[in-house]
């Protein structure tokens, strides 16, 4: 490839950046000339072995690209292959290396990102107070605490007319800002809560316009407020409640048994024995 800068240089000041990807980008909006050599190198140093043995993110990227690369028709190759790029460590329809990929997912709680900044941005938008505040439907299996107290902290000012939640909670702090939430709904109809334990002070409110109740694996009820707002859901039409027997939560389903009884349409009562 002909240039006015020397290759040597240039490849240079790309290995002197390769731990900046804000620097890389950069490299590509010089000029043309240098965008000519900058590409095929980068190309080159994510699909080289070599390179990527000390970055195991880097690696599997380079895994998906590579199978990603052979499985591609010969037009597709003949087109990058003319613009310079090597394709000699991606050959037309390679095995597909399957074990290699299925070590993925044992990385992606290493590799999770934190969409806490996001959250709070799209919330800082003009136009987030007019759509949030149509908001009817919520499901959550957020893992991290601090992405949802972003995004519970946010709804609570936008959105009280919230008719479905589906929540899936990880922590005690999860559900103390749920519960947050849901005390500013106005008319709450389905209401499914998943959690791990919970104590002290329960998600749910006090709603009188509760239709729909889903609770499973909502250990803690009996130290809990629960009991009190149980008695409040007086529409309940459809109550399911899953929980081991030996964390006695009779008295909570009891209790939504006698205040909703004259609604209740759909009952399911899974009980099941934990093993030690």
């Amino acid at each position: 490839m002909e240039t006015k800068i020397p290759t040597e240089i240039l490849t240079k000041i790309l290995n002197n950046n390769t731990s900046s990807t804000q620097d890389l980008y950069s490299s590509l909006l010089v000029n043309r000339i240098s965008c000519k050599v900058t590409v095929p190198l980068l190309w080159e140093l994510t699909l080289g072995q070599e390179c990527c043995m000390d970055d195991e993110e880097l690696s599997k990227k380079a895994l998906c690209i590579r199978t990603y690369i052979s499985c591609m028709d010969t037009q597709a190759r003949t087109l990058l292959t003319q613009n310079g790029f090597d394709l000699s460590s991606s050959p037309p329809q390679a095995t597909f290396d399957y074990p290699s990929l299925t070590e993925v997912p044992k990385n992606f709680g290493k590799n999770f990102r934190d969409y806490s900044d996001i959250i709070v941005t799209i919330f800082k938008l003009l136009s987030a107070p007019k759509i949030f505040k149509k908001l009817e439907s919520l499901t959550s299996i957020i893992i991290r605490d601090e992405q949802i107290r972003s995004l519970t902290e946010s709804l609570a000012l936008i959105s009280d007319n919230i008719l479905n939640m589906d929540l899936s909670l990880f922590s005690h702090s999860q559900a103390r800002f749920f519960a947050e939430l849901i005390s500013t709904q106005k008319c709450l109809e389905n209401l499914s809560i998943i959690a791990a334990r919970y104590e002290k002070s329960s998600p749910i409110g006090q709603f009188t316009s509760l239709q729909e109740l889903n609770m499973e694996n909502c250990y803690g009820l009996h130290k809990s407020d629960s009991l009190f707002f149980a008695s409040s859901f007086t529409q309940l039409s459809s109550f399911h409640f899953s929980y081991q027997i030996e964390m006695y939560h009779h008295e909570f389903a009891i209790k939504i048994l006698e205040v909703s009884n004259a609604n209740l349409k759909n009952l399911c009562l899974d009980l099941y024995f934990q093993q030690f």
